[in-house]
Formats: structure tokens, C-alpha cells, sequence
């Protein structure tokens, strides 16, 4: 499941851990329990730093986030290359 999780997330088709919930037909918190494990696996990295929309959500999928503060993931050269080797 790790392996569809990070899949998902390299072609960009998922914008939240409820996206990544519903294309696996998980819940939430094992959607954010499988970020984690990408993190601590070095799968994943921080694109650069926290972003703040600063409720300004006009047209965005993400405005109904509670503190309209997220951080956003891309895949790292060892999530890349995992991925390659599949």
C-alpha cells in the first residue's frame, strides 16, 4: 500500500492525504500514517517551506483547510528512483 501511496503522489493526482484516503480506499489518519512512513523512509522531502495561503482561497479544493497552513511533499531522489526500479 505504501508503494500505491507514493505512486499516487509522484503523478501529482492527489492534493491531500482525504485525496490519497479515497483513491485507496483508506481512511485519513492511515493516509497520514503512510506520509509519515515515506518521510522516515527518505521516500519523500519537504518542498521547501510551509505554505500560507493566508485564507485568501478563492477557487482552491484546499479551502475548507482548518488552518489554511499545509505542507506540501515531492518525491525525493530515493522515492524517484524506488519508483524506477518497479
Amino acid at each position: 500500500m505504501l508503494k500505491e501511496c507514493l505512486k499516487l503522489i509522484s503523478e501529482g493526482s492527489v492534493k491531500s492525504t482525504k485525496d490519497i484516503a479515497n483513491k485507496l480506499n483508506i481512511s485519513e489518519m492511515e493516509a497520514n500514517q503512510f506520509i509519515e512512513q515515506l518521510k522516515q523512509m527518505d521516500y519523500l522531502k519537504k518542498d521547501g517551506s510551509e505554505f500560507s495561503c493566508g485564507g485568501k482561497c478563492f477557487g482552491c479544493n484546499l479551502s475548507n483547510c482548518p488552518t489554511n497552513s499545509f505542507m506540501t511533499f515531492s518525491l525525493s531522489e530515493k522515492g524517484k528512483f524506488y519508483l524506477k526500479k518497479l
